[in-house]
């Protein structure tokens, strides 16, 4: 996670000249400006055309509601049919898409098919690694705010590595944020994810810090995470708070195992929202995750949740493997660090 750090400190240098827009001797001024300069299309163009990439380009977004109409020229193929792609992607390295507020700078997209590798509002390919997005809002509207919705929209797709997202709001109802690189290492600062089911899923190690985890209402259970193959750690939440519809008080699941080897570790959560008394649910029952674990959760109050009847059991009557589901002090802070 040493890299991570050093990008939140080459990000912590550049706010200062988001800050100063119109001072044309800030040497860490906006590269393309939307929408003075063009579209957000155009900025990724000017982004992945640039002849020096290893000199960050900052894109800065003002405040405005951005529909991303997808790549040009792209498809994708649902049940044999060619389909314009609803997917937007960012292919260059070193690059900070940075908006002017979290709530009122909004990119968003709206596909007419579900599917969590052909939906992405935002794409991040292999080659954007160090990616720094802030103060903004990726939307999927596939069905959005739709109580009875169905199918995966995912808002961020990230297969690439480095990846530094604060204030930034992810907006659909399963799948929305997709950490699509098994060795990849993702930090997540003072965001906000919304969703219902799996809506935080995919391989890595990914790291939510004072992040706001939104339960959207429909009318089953949702479930917040679906972690595949971790890098080391896997998710790591950190002194989060899980929010949303009261109408999941004791239905919702933390998590469930999407592949062999899976982690998810949840520290010092601020539930407001209480889950399941047993924590964690299943894909498929033949799936064993390495930890499922969290230490330190709290209710709306502050007071201790009750871990006793977290699931201990993974698996099935072929092979079954026990899991403690609390992590200690010293295994929480390792993970915090």
């Amino acid at each position: 996670m040493i890299f991570i750090r050093n990008i939140l400190l080459s990000l912590l240098t550049l706010l200062g000249g988001v800050e100063t827009l119109h001072d044309n001797d800030e040497p860490n001024k906006p590269s393309f400006i939307v929408p003075d300069n063009g579209t957000v299309a155009d900025a990724f163009n000017a982004a992945q055309a640039r002849a020096d990439t290893t000199a960050r380009f900052i894109i800065f977004i003002r405040n405005g509601s951005y529909f991303l109409s997808g790549d040009k020229g792209t498809t994708v193929n649902v049940e044999g049919t060619d389909y314009p792609s609803p997917i937007t992607t960012l292919s260059a390295p070193n690059v900070s898409i940075i908006g002017e507020s979290m709530d009122s700078t909004i990119l968003w997209n709206n596909p007419e098919h579900e599917g969590i590798d052909i939906t992405a509002t935002l794409l991040l390919n292999p080659n954007c690694h160090n990616t720094i997005i802030e103060n903004l809002t990726l939307k999927n509207a596939y069905e959005y705010n739709e109580r009875n919705f169905a199918g995966r929209a995912v808002a961020l797709q990230d297969q690439s590595t480095g990846t530094v997202c604060r204030r930034v709001k992810l907006l659909s109802h399963q799948d929305t944020y997709y950490s699509n690189n098994n060795t990849g290492e993702f930090l997540f600062e003072d965001c906000e994810l919304h969703g219902t089911v799996d809506f935080i899923c995919g391989g890595g190690d990914a790291t939510f810090r004072h992040c706001r985890i939104v339960l959207e209402d429909r009318n089953k259970a949702d479930c917040i995470t679906a972690p595949g193959v971790p890098r080391l750690k896997g998710y790591v939440f950190v002194d989060c708070t899980i929010d949303g519809s009261q109408a999941q008080d004791g239905r919702y699941s933390l998590g469930r195992a999407w592949k062999d080897g899976s982690r998810c570790q949840y520290i010092r959560t601020r539930m407001n929202v209480i889950p399941r008394r047993e924590g964690w649910t299943v894909m498929r029952d033949y799936i064993h995750p390495t930890r499922m674990a969290e230490y330190g959760s709290m209710n709306r109050q502050g007071n201790p949740v009750d871990l006793s009847e977290r699931r201990e059991l993974w698996g099935n009557d072929s092979l079954t493997v026990n899991i403690n589901p609390l992590l200690s002090p010293e295994e929480a802070a390792q993970l915090a660090e």
